[in-house]
């Protein structure tokens, strides 16, 4: 995925959180390989998707990810 790619999906991302749309905004943060991000804040906000969504495992190792960047 390139830069430009990313972007969007991020932004789609932030949009469905603003909506409220916890499901959706999960579902493109599927799309994305988290290892490779070094934003912290992003990842911290991405963990949160995944705990609103149940998913407590994968967003333990986002967790752990954004301790590692950030």
């Amino acid at each position: 995925m390139d830069k430009y790619e990313f972007s969007i999906k991020a932004e789609q991302i932030k949009k469905m959180v603003g909506q409220g749309d916890y499901k959706t905004a999960m579902q493109i943060a599927d799309t994305i390989d988290w290892n490779r991000v070094r934003n912290a804040n992003l990842l911290s906000s991405i963990a949160e998707i995944y705990e609103k969504n149940g998913e407590y495992e994968e967003a333990k190792d986002i967790r752990s990810e954004e301790r590692r960047v950030g």
